[in-house]
């Protein structure tokens, strides 16, 4: 079975599970060297693979090479790392959100009561670190998760629940997500969210900077 077959299959698989973030891909300035450091941790995955797509660029379209590695088992979804993109066509893109976005800095990864050190180990050996609360990963298990995200109803875990989105006006936020009708609720954090049911299984935490 090819790579992307196998991607295929994977990503088939957490549809059926629950309904919610399946991908979850990690940046590196140097992707070969982070494939290097999995390998020497003993995390198996599928080498790094190479594509292209169009980019719009200031001296027109051209084909951007990305660079990526996808990690083996992950139960909870597609896992893997993508090199640092061309910041000459990276720069023009989808900086101009009516939220105000800038970048995503946070994954919620809800584990299996009773797993959450074994969940820390293997994110450690991904990362190259340990899991702390500056992220950018957070691994709240089942029991927790509603203290994290009142109101959040658990999928089968693990599963990929939430993502934090670095925004400098929060009050723009809310403003706009009132003007679309969108429910919002606070985080034990204070930080504003909108719940799963509201978006198609992944609820999206703002957090001003």
């Amino acid at each position: 079975m090819s790579r992307i077959e196998e991607t295929s299959a994977q990503l088939g698989g957490g549809r059926d599970r629950f309904e919610g973030l399946p991908i979850l891909m990690f940046s590196s300035p140097d992707v070969d060297t982070t494939a290097n450091r999995l390998t020497a941790a003993g995390v198996g995955h599928g080498g790094v693979n190479t594509v292209g797509r169009p980019a719009d660029t200031p001296n027109g379209v051209r084909t951007e090479p990305v660079r990526y590695l996808e990690i083996d088992e992950a139960p909870e979804g597609r896992v893997g790392v993508v090199g640092d993109l061309d910041p000459e066509s990276q720069h023009t893109r989808h900086l101009d959100h009516p939220n105000g976005a800038q970048e995503l800095v946070e994954a919620v990864l809800c584990v299996p009561d009773g797993q959450l050190r074994l969940m820390s180990e293997r994110y450690k050996r991904h990362l190259g670190r340990p899991i702390s609360v500056a992220g950018p990963v957070t691994l709240p298990t089942e029991v927790h998760l509603p203290d994290l995200l009142p109101g959040a109803d658990p999928p089968a875990p693990p599963a990929l629940v939430a993502y934090t989105v670095a925004v400098p006006d929060i009050a723009r936020v809310r403003a706009l997500l009132a003007e679309n009708g969108l429910p919002v609720r606070a985080t034990i954090r204070g930080e504003l969210f909108v719940p799963v049911e509201a978006d198609l299984g992944a609820a999206v935490i703002f957090r001003e900077i």
